[in-house]
Parts: structure tokens; sequence; C-alpha cells
């Protein structure tokens, strides 16, 4: 089951409390026209199955986007596993705090 929901201040709590280990996080950066990366965080415990689909469902939500906005296309999601998060991924919460 897939319950979206907007986050104003992101917090780690968001991730780490999520239900099933992923979370898929869009990071619209306002300071480039609408421009912004879409991360698919996991758990390192997660099932590779469910990561399989949620990846392929964060595949179509990205296409989808990226057409109602007139971006690019070919933009990929990125996957981030948990304890091996970039600092731009790591830039979409505040504070980070590693759980």
């Amino acid at each position: 089951m897939l319950r979206p929901r907007e986050v104003v201040q992101p917090n780690t709590d968001d991730l780490f409390d999520s239900a099933n280990g992923l979370c898929l996080v869009d990071r619209i950066d306002p300071m480039r026209a609408g421009r912004g990366a879409v991360y698919l965080w996991h758990q390192a415990s997660c099932p590779p199955q469910r990561k399989d689909a949620a990846l392929q469902l964060a595949t179509q939500y990205l296409l989808a986007r990226n057409t109602r906005l007139a971006l690019p296309p070919n933009a990929q999601v990125e996957v981030v596993e948990q304890g091996r998060e970039t600092p731009l991924f790591m830039r979409c919460f505040t504070p980070w705090r590693v759980q």
C-alpha cells in the first residue's frame, strides 16, 4: 500500500519510522526552477523483491512528475541504502541524525 504525504520540514524520523523500510523522497529544488532529485531510500534489511517493486513504482512516479513539470524525461531514481546516504540526500532532512 502506498501512503504519500507531504512533509514541510522532513527529519530522519520520517525515514527510520517508515513501516516497510522504504521511503520515496522527491526533493524539488526551488532554486533550480523545479529541478530536483527523486530518491528511493531503503533499510539494509529490506527484501530485494520489495526494493525492486518500489524502484519500479518510483521510476513511474519520476516519469509522470517530469512530464507534468516539462522536465527532461531521462532522469533516474537514485537508490540510497541506510548507512550509505550521500551528502546531497542528507541535505533533504533537517537535521540529519544517524539512527
